[in-house]
């Protein structure tokens, strides 16, 4: 009876400090101009990469929004990348794949704890570009890889879950680096069922936290997530904090 007392009072305290913790915070001091601040630029025009935040600021704008707008926009969301149960299988340390040319296999490594370390997971299927969404973690990275379904062929590394806006036109690859403490995002055009890179930047004073919420496509050109300060993503013990702010960000030109 004291045992499940015990775990009762154990599980109160928890449900309270995540309410506690994990909540809206206006105060944690993102100002506009940090929201658009960037480390590096790069575009498909060149190869080169530069400080240039006036040259982010034209194709894409971050802007604070409100847990309750953030809330009333996600119900506009969609989910495209799809799960058939009948495409693949695990089995040990194989995972088998379906394609309509040849069935192939990818091999896990998950004993080795050096850099030979490889696991895939299967996360799904992504019709609008006919391809395998696939986990892959190594020692001390990871990434998901877009394999074609027809071919079987690696078709786009990618560094964290790709996000797809409603209209199908673009492909969005933003995660934090929870090393550098910044955010790293990429833009993809999709046409037919191929990724044409459009750029990519570093954004240097906040992260996705992904911890507890998504990034979603609210409209054709617009996406929301809650994030946190890079100076304050973790906390002294060592854990993620559970505070964020919500903000949108919005396309502006990608000829």
């Amino acid at each position: 009876m004291k045992t499940k007392m015990h775990l009762y009072l154990l599980f109160a305290f928890f449900l309270l400090s995540f309410n506690a913790f994990s909540q809206e915070d206006s105060t944690l001091g993102l100002t506009p101009k940090m929201l658009g601040e960037v480390m590096l630029y790069q575009n498909v025009v060149s190869n080169e990469g530069s400080e240039d935040t006036l040259r982010i600021d034209s194709l894409i704008r971050f802007e604070k929004i409100t847990e309750a707008t953030f809330e009333e926009l996600k119900k506009q969301s969609i989910e495209f990348i799809k799960i058939d149960s009948t495409n693949f299988k695990k089995q040990g340390d194989t995972l088998f794949l379906k394609f309509a040319e040849s069935d192939t296999l990818l091999i896990d490594d998950p004993e080795e704890m050096e850099d030979g370390m490889k696991v895939h997971r299967y996360r799904g299927e992504i019709p609008a570009l006919n391809q395998y969404l696939i986990s892959r973690n190594f020692y001390e990275s990871s990434d998901c890889a877009l394999i074609d379904k027809t071919t079987g062929k690696t078709s786009k590394i990618l560094l964290g879950d790709p996000f797809i806006s409603l209209d199908t036109t673009y492909l969005l690859d933003l995660v934090g680096d929870h090393y550098d403490q910044t955010s790293d995002l990429c833009l993809f055009k999709i046409e037919e069922d191929s990724l044409t890179f459009l750029f990519s930047t570093i954004y240097l004073h906040w992260m996705p936290n992904s911890f507890l919420e998504n990034i979603y496509w609210v409209s054709d050109s617009t996406f929301i997530l809650k994030v946190t300060p890079s100076k304050t993503y973790w906390t002294e013990e060592g854990f993620y904090n559970k505070r964020y702010e919500c903000i949108k960000g919005i396309i502006l030109k990608n000829d």
